[in-house]
């Protein structure tokens, strides 16, 4: 399925004919059927106008799995913390949630920095030999560390894999921003470095971008 633009949606109606008339189409032809039927339920869900209940059951036991079970992580993150933000009540006292899902769409089709992928290659060649430099040095018996990174709506997250997998960072696609892991699919806020600034590269260390001081 060939890589898309990013689009702005300003209203949930221009989201729903988005899901119709291509993203489901598309998922449709490259056999993702499942996902597609998913995306419809939302969109009837949407039309109709649910609201928290049935809305966010749906996400919980149907769309959220189904992300994870296809390795999209951070793209069902995103829906998680819409869930979130729905239980809370923070957003049904001013919104529903159809407005709710362009905002959360609109992250999801972010539109990616010109340059993006050449810069986070060298970022994570770097990053890569820094680790192994560290290792060789230090732990030279030690299974090797490696970088891996996963795309998932606005974020790019950075994998460290050894003898086990953990969250090394965030990377934003839409700016370049470098940001510390606050868990395994979440980055925590302001930015540590940029993979299109390397003198801010420093900022960064063998175990992940550094603390703030």
């Amino acid at each position: 399925m060939r890589k898309r633009a990013g689009r702005n949606f300003h209203t949930a109606r221009e989201f729903v004919q988005y899901l119709k008339r291509t993203l489901i189409p598309d998922l449709m032809r490259s056999g993702m059927r499942e996902t597609a039927r998913d995306f419809e339920k939302a969109a009837l869900l949407i039309e109709r106008g649910k609201r928290d209940v049935s809305f966010i059951g749906f996400l919980k036991r149907t769309l959220i799995p189904d992300l994870y079970d296809s390795g999209s992580e951070q793209t069902a993150y995103d829906f998680g913390e819409a869930v979130e933000w729905m239980e809370r009540g923070a957003v049904m006292a001013s919104t529903n949630i159809s407005e709710e899902l362009v905002k959360v769409a609109k992250e999801l089709v972010a539109e990616e920095a010109p340059g993006f992928g050449a810069a986070l290659g060298d970022f994570l060649a770097y990053c890569q030999k820094m680790i192994d430099d560290y290792m060789a040095e230090n732990f030279p018996t030690n299974p090797k560390a490696t970088l891996q990174a996963t795309t998932g709506g606005r974020w790019v997250k950075i994998i460290k894999v050894d003898t086990q997998r953990s969250a090394w960072a965030f990377v934003d696609r839409t700016n370049g921003d470098v940001m510390k892991p606050a868990g395994w699919n979440a980055p925590a806020k302001h930015a540590r470095a940029n993979i299109f600034d390397k003198s801010t590269w420093k900022n960064v260390g063998v175990y992940g971008p550094n603390y703030l001081r």
